[in-house]
């Protein structure tokens, strides 16, 4: 590798780092990276750390940015069936690798056909249409469920043993009721 090959590589590197500092520029789930004017700032720092125009810094990380989507897709894109051949890493892969949790991966398709999938949905909906809706008295007891759940062991059980004791009194007063007409 000649001394200038060095010496550009060492200054994407260098670019790579200065940008890692400035998460505007990469992290898309923070509320900064829509700010245009941080954005522009953050550049402007990137580009007096690395000695390079903002306008040069900004298509070279770009570049670097998509060929390293372009390669971590090439990595994980096996199509099914397909051979399992190496892949040769590319030289920027390791240094750009705290992009990974950023990246939002790409919807992929199977080998399922479509008819495939009508037929399984079709199914699942049959299924799930096919059972009773809740009772009310089965939503009015999950309704306790929350409250039942804060409480300590100790009163956990006395509660429950006074809903039983409250069921059992109220089934015993209709027996007796029944009894006497």
């Amino acid at each position: 590798m000649t001394r200038i090959a060095r010496r550009e590589k060492k200054k994407w590197r260098t670019l790579t780092i200065a940008v890692c500092g400035h998460p505007e520029i990469f992290n898309t789930s923070s509320y900064d990276y829509r700010n245009r004017l941080k954005k522009d700032v953050a550049w402007k720092a990137v580009s007096e750390d690395v000695g390079i125009p903002v306008e040069v810094c900004r298509k070279k990380w770009k570049g670097l940015r998509d060929t390293y989507l372009k390669e971590k897709r090439r990595a994980t894109d096996k199509r099914s069936g397909s051979g399992a051949g190496s892949l040769k890493k590319w030289k920027y892969s390791a240094v750009l690798s705290f992009l990974d949790p950023f990246i939002t991966p790409r919807e992929t398709s199977g080998n399922m056909g479509e008819r495939d999938i009508e037929e399984q949905l079709l199914t699942a909906l049959r299924s799930a249409s096919s059972a009773p809706p809740p009772s009310e008295d089965e939503l009015f007891l999950k309704s306790l469920l929350p409250s039942l759940e804060r409480l300590p062991p100790q009163q956990k059980d006395y509660v429950k043993f006074q809903i039983h004791k409250l069921i059992y009194e109220a089934s015993t007063v209709v027996l007796n009721l029944e009894n006497v007409e």
